[in-house]
């Protein structure tokens, strides 16, 4: 249990410093000038899933198992897939602005996802 709550933690350390924090920062630049950085955020978005997507699989077949009887683990998995619905919407929008949108969107999911896990699972780990 303590090599998978390490491995968890090591991911969410990544998800906040790489994702959440990198959209936080970079999002006023994109809404200045928005052309500017369709590339950008078509990388960013295709490093997210890479990193995000076997995350989640790790959560859900590792990690959530132990607290199936929890009313949050059902929530969280719902999110997760929101959360891979938003990533997907990013890629396939052609409208540089509503990949902004949806960037500012899954930036508000992903604060709360992490927020909820880190005090709802992370405790029952330890």
């Amino acid at each position: 249990m303590e090599s998978l709550k390490k491995r968890w933690e090591g991911e969410h350390i990544w998800v906040e410093a790489q994702v959440i924090r990198y959209i936080e920062e970079i999002l006023p630049k994109y809404k200045k000038d928005p052309a500017k950085y369709r590339e950008y955020i078509d990388r960013f978005i295709i490093n997210i899933e890479k990193n995000i997507y076997p995350h989640h699989k790790f959560e859900e077949d590792e990690i959530f198992p132990y607290f199936k009887d929890k009313d949050i683990i059902k929530e969280l998995i719902k999110e997760h897939r929101t959360i891979e619905d938003k990533i997907e919407n990013i890629k396939k929008s052609s409208d540089i602005n509503e990949k902004i949108k949806l960037l500012i969107s899954l930036l508000d999911i992903l604060k709360r996802h992490i927020k909820k896990e880190d005090t709802e699972i992370l405790p029952l780990l330890k």
